[in-house]
């Protein structure tokens, strides 16, 4: 059996061919573009098609609720994994309906996981193609879909389902009434506050949380960000009373 003779020279040249082939091959992909013109985007505003119309039906935007559509089960609340969702249902005195007084969507926190349109029996809640929220104040990013209490919706088999809204022009039309440049005004009920600061607030009925909401220990409100702390500390807080008045149970037997 005889050894296979090594050329130590041929192999010197190979790996010299070898080498110069595929820096050739690489390059060549880089020297082509040279010739070619180049192609330059312009987002947004230069563009012949907006971006929104170029995504796909199942594409995983900004969440919208079209209420009129919604049963009231609070099932995308619930499945909800980081509780960016604020419902509430509450049955009316008189009429004993149920109506639906609050559905916020904290889109600042959403992660876009899909549960909660998963989770939707009626189609009420879905994604959009609309990406695009920026704002200068965390507050904004919280859209609020319901201006005034109204009735669950109720699927009758003897009534034709009703035609859904497009997609996408609720929530259009809810992010065109919030100014962009400037923090949001937050009136009304200190407990019908957004998701984010609402979870700085709960507690504020009890006796022991009349103090500074920001220095109660039993308030979680480092879970609050910077511009929760700033809405928290304009909201109105109960006045303490005086130091010489007399106890609630001197008053009574007085």
């Amino acid at each position: 059996m005889t050894a296979t003779r090594q050329c130590p020279a041929r192999d010197y040249l190979r790996n010299i061919w070898n080498a110069l082939y595929s820096t050739w091959e690489g390059m060549s992909v880089t020297l082509s573009h040279m010739y070619r013109r180049p192609i330059t985007t312009q987002y947004p505003d230069r563009i012949a098609k907006p971006v929104e119309d170029r995504l796909p039906e199942r594409y995983r935007g900004i969440l919208e609720a079209e209420v009129d559509l919604c049963t009231g089960c609070q099932a995308c609340a619930r499945d909800c994994p980081i509780g960016c969702i604020d419902a509430e249902v509450r049955a009316d005195p008189g009429s004993r309906q149920r109506l639906i007084h609050r559905f916020s969507i904290d889109i600042g926190k959403c992660m876009y996981c899909g549960l909660c349109t998963d989770a939707c029996p009626s189609g009420a809640l879905r994604h959009t193609q609309l990406f695009v929220a920026s704002n200068v104040d965390v507050l904004n990013l919280v859209i609020d879909f319901v201006d005034e209490p109204r009735p669950v919706h109720k699927a009758r088999k003897s009534e034709p389902a009703p035609t859904p809204a497009p997609r996408g022009s609720i929530l259009a039309g809810r992010l065109a009434r919030i100014a962009w440049d400037r923090p949001r005004d937050l009136p009304g009920d200190p407990r019908q506050r957004p998701v984010d600061i609402k979870i700085a607030i709960e507690g504020r009925d009890r006796p022991e949380a009349e103090t500074d909401l920001l220095a109660e220990p039993m308030l979680p409100a480092a879970k609050a960000s910077p511009a929760s702390r700033a809405a928290i500390a304009r909201l109105p807080r109960a006045e303490p009373a005086p130091a010489d008045a007399p106890p609630e149970e001197a008053k009574q037997d007085a």
